[in-house]
Formats: C-alpha cells, structure tokens, sequence
C-alpha cells in the first residue's frame, strides 16, 4: 500500500528582500470550486441570451431598432428599462466574479512598515500599517463566495484587527493552509503579533 502524500497547498509564500508575499488563487480549492465556476459559466450563456433579448426589444421600443428579438409590448417600457438595467447590473457582478475565479489571485505583501492586499487582475489594493496591525488570526468557518453579505463585505479565512475595524482576506484557503500563512506572518513580522488595542 502506497503511503499518501500529504498536499502542498495553492499559497505561494516567498520572501523577496525585506517583505513577505503570498498569493493564492482566488477560486474556492478542489473540485467543487471547478463545479462552481462551472455553474457561472452556464448562467452566464443564459445570461448573454436574455440580455440580447431584452436589449434588442428595449431598442425596438425606444425606435433605435428596426427589429426585436422579443415582442414586449405587453409590458410597460419603464418596466423592461428597469429590468434590463438590474439584469445587466447582475451579469456584470456574476461576470467579474467569474473571471476572478478563472484568472484570479489573492496577493499579500508584508513588509516592515505595510500590510498590502490587492485581488489580479480586477481588484484595488488595500494597504494598512503594520504598526496599527493587531491580532493576525485564522478564523473558523465557511468563507466562500456566497457566504451572507458578499459581495459587499470581504468574507476571509485570516483576519486581523485594524483599529475599530477587523479586515479579512483568504476566503479560498483551508483552515491548515490559512495558518501555514499565519504562521509565516507573525514569523516574519512580530509586529503583527500584538495585542488588539483596548
């Protein structure tokens, strides 16, 4: 019988001249993330469909088109106006999301005096002071993408208090990956180590 190799991990931690970077991908680890993406992939088409419709009959209606793909004279123009633009509004969230999946990586750089995460390829970075850095832990729980409030809060894996605020990042990580990134944090940089202020 063959022993069972332990696995490596997705995060990538390295140390180049004076600063700790880890990356990771951003999409959720194993199969079932590829399930996930999959099923955006599939939403997305019908996504496609339907926008092409409803814009074409909302050009039809608005006399910018000669034809339309859809008859919607039985609904109101405010309606289908209305509808076109949270339909839109909504592919463009699920679009983003799912090209973060497919392409995406989470990037963590410590350095002695900042704390910078940014999400490639669409994504802005955060960058916070590793003097107001406190209680750098792993949290418990399911941290996925769809986790209740996303995406108007950042769900995470790994959390760390910044003043009044706790910020947190990692959601894709397992509980063992997140504190192998933890680890090498507060190896690295004991600042990030201290006490929440009180």
């Amino acid at each position: 019988m063959a022993d069972i190799h332990p696995p490596r991990g997705r995060a990538q931690i390295t140390d180049p001249g004076g600063r700790l970077q880890v990356a990771f991908p951003i999409r959720p680890p194993g199969a079932w993330g590829w399930v996930q993406w999959l099923v955006l992939t599939l939403w997305l088409g019908v996504w496609a469909i339907a926008e092409v419709m409803v814009g074409g009959a909302l050009l039809h209606r608005l006399g910018l088109a000669s034809w339309a793909p859809l008859a919607s004279d039985d609904f109101p123009l405010l309606f289908v106006a209305l509808w076109f633009f949270l339909w839109t509004l909504g592919g463009g969230m699920v679009g983003h999301q799912w090209l973060q999946w497919l392409l995406g990586c989470e990037e963590v750089i410590v350095a002695p005096d900042r704390l910078t995460l940014s999400r490639r390829p669409l994504g802005l970075a955060r960058r916070f002071r590793t003097s107001e850095v406190a209680r750098l832990r792993v949290v418990e729980g399911d941290f996925g993408a769809f986790t209740p409030g996303w995406p108007l809060n950042r769900p995470g894996r790994i959390a760390f208090d910044y003043g009044a605020e706790t910020v947190r990042f990692g959601p894709s990580l397992t509980p063992a990956e997140a504190q192998r990134v933890v680890d090498a944090i507060k190896a690295r940089f004991a600042a990030c180590t201290k006490p929440a202020l009180p």
